[in-house]
């Protein structure tokens, strides 16, 4: 399932650690327009609405020449979240500049600590080396496109330099209202002096986000505003100069130490969902573990990775298939930098337009990555690690376990049954001697009372299937049906047709060929009036018996159970499993 997608991603909000008043008690004003991310769930590729981002004039998207340095970033901010309001934050993470060769030019990378356009605005260093002038007015990003309730529009977000100011509003009942406003200040830049350790400090900002409320939304700093261009904008954008609801202040950005070439430690958690066909839904799954291999952290700028089929054969991306829905892929790619990301690139995953099924397979029998890590020239890699695909041999599956019955009340479709199907740490099923099993051969069947199998119809569960089944495969997820649970239209509740009368259950059914090889049927039992009685005890041990009075492991068939509590006390009843 692919993740979400952003329909105007002119902010990628991290939520801070340090929230001080929720929405309600601080309102927007009248200069204030804040930046909403609309977003949209998308279950496989479809012809989006996004607007284009278009990166024109003085917006610069690419990295500019010269030397590079990382930063530590601290200081706090105030930005505006659509589901919380307005947030006071610490700053965190790190900041980005690129030095030019002219010892007088250098740019920020996202310059507004909790908004990532990866862009750059440009500043001058002074002649005596101690303070770096960004001029305002310059658009971290610009967007065209058409908007669902407007005509074509064009608008840009834009650096300024001003104070947040809380009015106090007071209604007839005496209820008090603050609200918040942006009021920009007399100035054409923002300047950070150059401290003797290349410590970078924002200067003429003051604020503090630990004041008393409201005093901790009032704040002097470097903000972001709209730029409108030629009256043409959606309806929500009306004015040119309005506030987007985030500031900066107390900046202070201190040098990361320089980073060292170094071993990266083997990606982990590999997984493969194959989509059956070539839509560009088959996804390949991993960990990029930024560690090296003496415990190191590697810095993500110098991270990359390479996939692999079969015989080490490293795949290329290339535009004619990845270009269209992948702005950022201008050619063709065999290694992608840790961090890319756009329609088909994740940090922990990328899509394919391919499938092992049909005369045209990605690939035979497996499919891997490789990490690299290049510091000043210096290349080092990691193994590559393979996902294997698991032949498909005669196995019997480990028995479910850890079965658990929630009774909604109703038939609202939320009475649902939790169970664990034994895997290994790749998420593939286990057989009763621990081996890994295909998971794409195997499934699962629910059962009630006397071995009754349940069928899910279409009639009842029609938003995820395409016809009735007693069978659901393995990791088959939808609005029902998750990994570890699956929902029921059903209830035990009086006044309604009973679901099961004393037990339901589930059995895996592992396919090979024309043969299946089954596990027990494990089942919840509905509680009996001795576990009523016996409710809120400590279990101290429970053991198993056959008819015959013989100890054993486990409850199969016939069995005697009995349950001797911390208090001494036992109790015994019979299950069939």
């Amino acid at each position: 399932m692919k993740k979400l997608l952003l329909l105007l991603a002119t902010a990628a909000l991290a939520l801070g650690v340090n929230a001080q008043k929720p929405l309600e008690t601080i309102k927007s004003g009248k200069n204030v327009l804040p930046l909403k991310n609309k977003v949209e769930k998308s279950a496989e590729k479809v012809a989006s609405q996004t607007p284009v981002r278009t990166l024109t004039g003085d917006v610069i998207s690419e990295q500019p020449e010269g030397t590079m340095v990382i930063y530590n970033r601290a200081g706090e901010s105030i930005y505006y979240s659509s589901w919380f309001g307005y947030i006071t934050s610490e700053q965190s993470g790190k900041a980005y500049a690129v030095f030019a060769d002219d010892g007088e030019t250098v740019y920020l990378k996202d310059p507004i600590s909790s908004v990532q356009q990866d862009t750059w605005v440009k500043g001058t260093i002074n002649s005596d080396g101690t303070q770096i002038t960004i001029p305002i007015d310059q658009c971290i990003a610009w967007f065209e496109g058409f908007d669902s309730d407007s005509d074509y529009y064009n608008y840009g977000i834009k650096l300024a330099v001003g104070s947040t100011v809380i009015n106090e509003e007071v209604d007839t009942a005496g209820e008090v209202s603050y609200y918040i406003d942006f009021v920009p200040a007399n100035a054409t830049e923002a300047v950070f002096s150059i401290g003797e350790d290349s410590t970078l400090t924002m200067l003429n900002t003051e604020g503090d986000m630990y004041a008393e409320f409201p005093n901790n939304y009032a704040a002097t700093g470097l903000a972001l505003v709209y730029d409108m261009a030629d009256d043409c904008a959606p309806y929500y954008l009306d004015y040119d100069g309005a506030w987007a609801g985030y500031i900066d202040w107390n900046t202070v950005l201190t040098v990361r130490p320089p980073a060292h070439p170094a071993v990266p430690v083997n990606p982990t958690d590999l997984t493969w969902k194959d989509a059956g066909d070539e839509s560009g839904n088959s996804r390949f799954g991993f960990t990029i573990n930024l560690q090296d291999t003496e415990g190191g952290e590697l810095e993500p700028e110098y991270v990359s990775y390479s996939i692999f089929t079969d015989d080490d054969q490293i795949f290329t991306f290339d535009v004619a298939t990845y270009g269209a829905a992948n702005e950022s892929l201008t050619q063709d790619m065999t290694e992608i930098p840790y961090g890319f990301t756009d329609w088909d690139f994740y940090t922990s995953a990328v899509y394919f337009y391919r499938t092992n099924t049909g005369d045209n397979p990605l690939f035979t029998n497996r499919i891997g990555i490789q990490v690299y890590y290049t510091v000043n020239g210096v290349r080092n890699a990691s193994d590559i690690v393979y996902w294997e695909i698991i032949p498909v041999v005669a196995a019997t599956p480990a028995d479910p376990m850890n079965l658990e019955w929630t009774d909604s009340g109703s038939e609202d479709g939320f009475s649902n049954l939790y169970f664990d199907i034994p895997a290994d740490a790749s998420g593939n099923p286990l057989d009763v001697d621990g081996n890994p099993m295909n998971p794409d051969h195997l499934t699962y069947s629910i059962f009630i009372d006397d071995d009754v199998i349940f069928t899910f119809d279409t009639d009842t569960y029609g938003y995820d299937l395409d016809e009735a089944t007693t069978e659901i495969p393995y990791g088959f997820s939808g609005y029902d049906f998750y990994s570890h649970r699956v929902y029921f239209y059903r209830t035990n509740a009086v006044g309604y047709d009973t679901f099961f009368k004393t037990r339901i259950g589930m059995r895996l059914n592992y396919h090979v060929g024309e043969d299946v090889y089954s596990s027990s049927i494990v089942y919840w039992y509905l509680p009996t009036a001795v576990d009523e009685i016996n409710t809120g005890k400590t279990i101290a041990n429970v053991e198993y018996y056959n008819i015959a009075g013989q100890k054993v492991q486990q409850a199969k068939g016939l069995t005697i159970v009995r349950t001797t509590y911390t208090d001494g006390t036992t109790s015994t009843r019979k299950v069939v499993k």
